[in-house]
């Protein structure tokens, strides 16, 4: 599927209620505001019988649009319906709708039964409208080809009590089906913390299914393992998160024993945002417990749509397919709203393989590195605030000379010096992103912003710098998007500053970089 990303970000409640901050990089930007009150007895009641089962079939839809209502309302919900009649009359598009929920009481919220009051179904459930909950990172994403054969690793720690040998079959008969395409191996019995390194450490391995317990107090999530006796050993999400830094793991399946309390489907949740922070690509759990015919029904159509056929690799693609066997075969249930897609892969794919068009405003292209060495600078008319990463020598001025072992690189007014592309121009876009890095986060730092503004505006500049030095293969979509949020979520000084500081350099790499009178930015290919 070729997806138009949608990104809905919650921020946290002001007097007015919840800033809604939506963005789709080809249809523009909006705001609204989110009056939903999940602090109140009635919807702490309202969460306990969904996860009862006391409440189904048109319930859940009045709960699903209830939740559609206050996220996609006023403006918001106007770009929302553009983007979906778009996308509509071509049958390879959707939308995927990333949730950015910055509110953490929101979190808790099942926002798998989105469901809008025109709509038949739930958003979910359609591959033309995935919903996922997106983790925004400042690294990027290391994407690999497709492994042949895809590997599983099954973990099943001792002690729970419960029969995990049902879930541990039904997910073997669930892939059974795929043949060569997938191969898994389990780790059971007494599971430590060692072993679990080890078996990691000792073949490449894609993907962790992971069968147990979990706990779920003061808002710390704990998973289940084994000490060396084979009693219960409680490990942190953090520590968890840890088994799979620098791993070859792109994704984790989280599940919590059948029959297991409801804290433990809590943990389960819990743990999935703190594996995608330590580099995990795509995390899958459960936010209620899972039934064995549920849980295979999910498994059989999820992997087979993520390891076999032309959206293989395709994460957000496979677990909405997923969802839409639940939703038919358990109709009126909250079966299909219980896996829960934490992501963090930009265009939602694991791994290349087979033919796929690159998503419509998502492309991205391989970093290219430019390396300047023994570089002086030296400034000359009004002083520039900030250091030059490589530099020395630095005096105040007017245009901007870089000088180096074969380099003359004129980085101020009007455009760099040098031919488009080239080496001095590639030089010059590299020091003056760094002198507006530092100047802006100045600026950032003196604004009266609470410390979560501040800290989200100041990740939103590495995200800009982290484009700006792919030099000429930088997606000018991706970031005029970025500097457009600098206005949303700051001031339009920011925006202002930006724009000044970094279309010149730009332009001698290829790019124009222009603001509407409205401080809309936009990045275009020069010519």
């Amino acid at each position: 599927m070729n997806y138009i990303n949608f990104d809905i970000r919650i921020e946290p409640k002001t007097n007015e209620g919840y800033p809604v901050l939506a963005d789709s990089t080809k249809y523009g930007q909006e705001r609204a505001m989110c009056q939903l009150d999940v602090s109140g007895a009635e919807m702490a009641a309202k969460l306990e019988a969904v996860a009862n089962d006391e409440i189904e079939g048109d319930e859940l839809t009045a709960f699903g649009r209830l939740l559609a209502a206050n996220l996609l309302t006023g403006q918001v919900e106007d770009l929302f319906n553009k983007i979906v009649g778009a996308v509509q009359s071509q049958p390879k598009n959707g939308v995927r709708i990333r949730l950015r929920i910055n509110a953490p009481e929101l979190n808790v919220l099942p926002w798998e039964f989105l469901q809008t009051e025109a709509a038949v179904d739930p958003l979910g459930i359609s591959a033309r409208t995935v919903v996922t909950r997106y983790i925004e990172m400042n690294e990027l994403v290391r994407e690999v080809e497709a492994p042949q054969p895809l590997r599983m690793l099954g973990i099943i720690p001792q002690g729970s009590g419960l029969n995990v040998e049902s879930e541990k079959a039904a997910l073997e008969k669930a892939v059974s089906e795929l043949g060569d395409e997938l191969k898994v191996t389990w780790l059971e019995g007494i599971v430590t913390r060692d072993r679990i390194r080890g078996t990691l450490g000792e073949a490449e391995y894609h993907l962790v299914h992971f069968i147990g317990h979990g706990h779920m107090d003061s808002k710390k999530a704990s998973l289940l393992l084994n000490d060396d006796g084979g009693d219960d050993y409680p490990i942190l999400a953090e520590s968890f998160a840890g088994f799979f830094r620098d791993s070859s793991v792109r994704l984790v399946v989280l599940n919590a024993c059948r029959g297991a309390a409801r804290s433990s489907a809590d943990a389960m949740v819990g743990v999935a945002p703190q594996a995608v922070r330590i580099g995990v690509p795509a995390v899958v759990a459960m936010q209620w417990d899972i039934g064995d015919r549920v849980a295979q029904q999910f498994a059989k159509s999820f992997y087979r749509s993520l390891c076999i056929g032309p959206e293989a690799g395709e994460v957000d693609t496979a677990v909405t397919k997923g969802r839409a066997v639940l939703y038919d075969d358990w109709r009126g249930t909250k079966a299909f709203a219980t896996p829960v897609l934490f992501l963090r892969a930009e265009d939602g794919r694991l791994w290349k393989g087979g033919e796929k068009e690159d998503d419509e405003d998502t492309k991205t292209a391989p970093v290219q590195q430019t390396t300047v060495q023994n570089i002086g600078v030296q400034i000359s008319g009004s002083t520039i605030a900030g250091d030059v990463t490589g530099g020395s020598n630095i005096k105040a001025g007017g245009n901007v000379i870089i000088a180096g072992e074969g380099a003359n690189v004129n980085i101020g007014a009007p455009t760099p010096a040098g031919a488009p592309g080239s080496a001095t121009a590639l030089a010059a876009l590299m020091a003056q992103t760094n002198l507006w890095q530092n100047a802006i986060n100045t600026k950032i730092e003196s604004s009266g912003l609470s410390t979560d503004e501040k800290k989200d505006l100041k990740d939103t500049t590495m995200k800009i710098k982290a484009e700006m030095v792919k030099n000429q293969n930088l997606d000018p979509g991706r970031l005029a998007k970025l500097i457009n949020t600098l206005g949303m979520m700051g001031s339009n000084d920011l925006v202002d500053l930006t724009v000044k500081r970094l279309a010149p350099p730009l332009s001698g790499v290829g790019f124009t970089l222009t603001m509407s009178a409205t401080f809309q930015v936009t990045v275009d290919r020069a010519g």
